[in-house]
């Protein structure tokens, strides 16, 4: 029978692994201003979802549809060169 110190030990080891094994699935993403300046770059969408105060799923809408969130972001998972 695992202690409690033995449950938090596994506890955290799984949290480790299921962040490491979701972070090697998570294309980056990319927020351009309008004129097409990189403002910033993240890991992941949900990593820019919490910087623009939106969800995941509104940032996955602004990336397959190519449109601009709040009139002033371009969000993309492919660096504008």
């Amino acid at each position: 029978m695992l202690n409690v110190w033995e449950l938090l030990e596994n506890t955290q080891l799984i949290r480790n692994f299921q962040t490491r094994m979701i972070l090697q699935q998570a294309l980056p993403v990319y927020v351009y201003s309008l004129d097409n300046a990189l403002i910033e770059q993240f890991p992941s969408k949900t990593a820019a979802a919490r910087w623009l105060n939106v969800s995941d799923t509104t940032v996955q809408y602004h990336i397959k549809n190519n449109t601009v969130l709040q009139g002033k972001y371009r969000i993309t998972t492919t660096a504008i060169n």
